[in-house]
């Protein structure tokens, strides 16, 4: 089940086709905007998915989905907010 969830490429509803998709339509938004930071903001989404890409079954097992999962989502919320700070801040 886990292995379907988080590293299922074909799955819609899986973590790493997710942050596939992320990462794939932020690359077009950055390179149709030029914003500052937006290079930053991809690196971040870069780490991000090669953390998971790179993970497999026993290694999560091992560590604990628990806090495997706890990992990615603080990492998501300093993404998003990094997102946010580029492209939805008018200050």
């Amino acid at each position: 089940m886990i292995d379907h969830v988080v590293f299922n490429n074909y799955f819609p509803r899986s973590i790493i086709y997710s942050l596939d998709r992320v990462r794939r339509y932020l690359d077009f938004v950055a390179n149709d905007t030029k914003m500052e930071g937006s290079s930053g903001l991809q690196k971040t989404v870069g780490r991000i998915c090669s953390r998971v890409e790179f993970a497999d079954l026993k290694m999560v097992q091992e560590q604990g989905l628990s806090v495997f999962l706890h990992t990615l989502r603080n990492d998501l919320i300093d993404f998003s907010n990094q997102l946010t700070r580029i492209y939805f801040s008018y200050a």
